[in-house]
């Protein structure tokens, strides 16, 4: 009988390095430039780091949803590595220095060496720069809102630094633990509420074979970054109630039901229609449950050492993978990861249960799944790994990635099953699947072929970036040095590019922002601060109910620009009157000399 090869054996530690920086290097490489949308989120990234680094304060000067820590590192990044799009890609980079490792420890801790660096792999090859929509931005590069990327990456390390003060680490660990909590904190909530939900699950799991006196200090350490962020921003300037809005107003917004009732919000939870979405889950869940059993039944049928057995099974699996590619939507392939996490919370539980005592491996599991599962929280009836998912459905992805090559098979080993060959499959099928995503993107990435700005802010976008060049040129030609300018209702980007200060405190006009702060809010801002130059650009906002600006929301701003601007000039089409017709609109605030 032949001996089998033992795959835990291997040298993974340096063989997983080398891979992951292989397929990293060779991801920046191939998508460099394109991460970036020209019209799109980022640009508010951009602008309010080059407004931070000149002085402006968070909340008082500039309207922002969010925590304060992700705007200011960033405002950091752009003053000591030279104010560009560049330097926050490299503040990025170092963001994703510290959450790999920390996902790498984390998934090690709940399978094996093995699993975790195959689940690296595919975030490496599914997440850090896919595009599979035509807005870009939902990467780790340039991600649509940095304090998401930010806060996922603090509460991944807080929920480490708990796993290891639970399993009997002292007060450095609850200080580090807490500490990165309450950053966490002062991010995204939907971060800060799956890192609390994540730590508390550990803590819960071993709650008996701890001292409590160590929990005081990870409670402690976990409040002083907010208070110290409430206390800066008021030395600097904010009153105190601006300065605790921008410390917890964003958890206020979260649970606002006026923001959630949006048809953007609803869609993306599923709750637009919640009995298909639901039936959709379902049956996400039992066609990946097929599979399994599929994969698990060849694997028990082939015998260990079989070489000709292992060939056959494998051709056979790529066949069908490719197969089952081209009927698979890429919409049904996060559908039932809610479901993975409550089966893998659910048997880790049990396991516990049973032992009287979790393991290391128990309680990883158990924060991990209830980590990612409040993340997908967000989409819990329509997860998916495209859009918000690069984020939010990224933990549990990489979670199920790694039960598939340890749990799983260490269960069908028990009973006789070939588990190397069950592993080997299940990457056939996930090789496949990353080549279909790797296809998806090379398409999306093809349109994206105009390039904008200059030196460390260049970037390549699709066919609005020539109409943005041309703005950029016209105001450029127009304005006075010392002119102000206005971007409506998206568009910041164009600020950015322009080094064009927006003399208000609202950067967009989405409906979101009209749901969070009002109408009349934002006219007095327009009123009490109008710029010089106005620019409206085309946004089709019907994802969120109202369809366009100025004409099905926003009315009494409409009419306030109309008494108070002359239009300069139309680029491309007229903005804001068919949905497929890009265009912007130069306006010129009356009385202003050209």
């Amino acid at each position: 009988m032949r001996p089998t090869v033992d795959w835990q054996r291997l040298p993974l530690r340096q063989l997983g390095h080398f891979l992951l920086a292989a397929v990293v290097l060779v991801e920046l490489w191939w998508t460099w430039g394109r991460w970036t949308d020209v019209l799109v989120d980022y640009g508010q990234q951009l602008y309010v780091a080059w407004q931070l680094s000149e002085g402006r304060l968070l909340y008082r000067d500039l309207v922002y949803n969010y925590g304060p820590v992700s705007p200011y590192l960033n405002a950091l990044g752009f003053r000591w590595l030279g104010g560009s799009l560049l330097a926050l890609v490299l503040v990025n980079l170092l963001v994703l220095a510290a959450l790999l490792p920390w996902l790498y420890r984390l998934l090690r801790a709940a399978s094996s060496a093995w699993a975790a660096w195959v689940a690296l792999l595919v975030f490496a090859l599914v997440f850090l720069a896919g595009s599979y929509t035509g807005i870009a931005n939902y990467n780790y590069l340039t991600p649509y809102e940095n304090s998401l990327s930010v806060g996922l990456t603090l509460g991944l390390g807080a929920l480490w630094h708990t796993l290891r003060f639970s399993a009997g680490g002292g007060r450095r660990q609850a200080v580090l633990a807490g500490l990165l909590l309450g950053l966490c904190l002062l991010t995204k909530p939907e971060s800060g509420l799956a890192a609390l939900a994540g730590c508390f699950a550990v803590l819960l799991a071993d709650a008996p074979h701890y001292r409590f006196g160590r929990l005081a200090w990870l409670l402690a350490a976990a409040a002083s970054p907010v208070l110290v962020a409430f206390l800066a921003l008021w030395l600097a300037g904010a009153d105190p109630a601006t300065a605790l809005e921008g410390v917890i107003g964003s958890w206020r917004a979260l649970f606002r039901s006026a923001t959630q009732e949006l048809a953007f919000y609803r869609s993306g939870l599923g709750l637009d229609d919640p009995a298909g979405n639901l039936l959709h889950m379902l049956w996400a869940g039992a066609g990946l449950l097929l599979y399994l059993s599929v994969v698990a039944g060849v694997a028990w049928l082939v015998p260990a050492g079989q070489r000709w057995g292992w060939a056959l099974a494998l051709v056979l699996m790529a066949i069908a993978a490719q197969v089952g590619l081209r009927y698979v939507s890429l919409d049904a392939v996060g559908r039932p990861l809610p479901l993975v996490m409550l089966a893998a919370l659910a048997v880790a539980l049990a396991a516990a249960w049973r032992r009287g005592d979790p393991s290391r491996s128990h309680s990883a599991v158990i924060g991990l799944s209830v980590f990612a599962g409040v993340l997908l929280l967000k989409m819990a009836l329509n997860a998916r790994i495209y859009h918000y998912g690069f984020a939010l459905a990224m933990p549990a992805s990489l979670l199920a990635v790694a039960i598939s090559q340890h749990q799983l098979p260490g269960w069908l080993a028990s009973r006789g099953s070939n588990r190397n060959l069950f592993r080997a499959l299940v990457v056939a099928t996930l090789a496949g699947l990353c080549a279909h995503l790797t296809q998806v993107t090379a398409v999306r990435q093809a349109f994206r072929n105009v390039a904008i700005g200059e030196a460390g802010d260049r970037f390549l976008g699709d066919f609005r970036a020539r109409h943005m060049l041309a703005a950029l040129k016209l105001l450029k030609d127009k304005m006075g040095p010392e002119q102000t300018l206005g971007v409506l209702p998206e568009g910041t980007m164009l600020n950015y590019l322009a080094r064009r200060a927006n003399p208000g405190a609202f950067l967009n006009h989405t409906p979101t922002m009209f749901s969070l702060h009002g109408e009349q809010r934002i006219l007095e801002d327009l009123e009490s601060h109008p710029p010089d130059w106005l620019v409206i650009t085309h946004k089709d906002t019907s994802e969120f109910g109202p369809q366009f600006y100025g004409r099905d929301y926003a009315q009494a701003i409409r009419d306030w620009i109309v008494r108070n601007y002359t239009e300069v000039q139309v680029i491309g089409k007229r903005p804001l009157t068919r949905s497929r017709d890009f265009g912007l609109l130069v306006m010129r605030r009356k009385g202003n000399k050209p």
